[in-house]
């Protein structure tokens, strides 16, 4: 598999309520934590939300966003 470093212009997702908000833009110029995670695994699972926590609180302004998926990531 041939993988590229490509500058990402959007990441288009969908909140609660169904409104489409385009992540790049929200963020912009902020500091962001991105923890992607398996969630079937327990023990990703019980150490991403603290480790998160725990920086956040270490670092002022910091936003923490939380992704998981169900399926196995390669």
């Amino acid at each position: 598999m041939n993988k590229e470093n490509r500058a990402v212009d959007s990441i288009l997702v969908q909140d609660f309520k169904g409104n489409q908000i385009d992540l790049i833009k929200e963020y912009q110029g902020k500091p962001v934590l991105d923890i992607i995670y398996n969630n079937q695994c327990f023990e990703y699972t019980g150490r991403a939300i603290p480790l998160a926590y725990q920086l956040q609180k270490e670092n002022i302004g910091l936003q923490n966003r939380l992704f998981y998926t169900l399926e196995e990531l390669d």
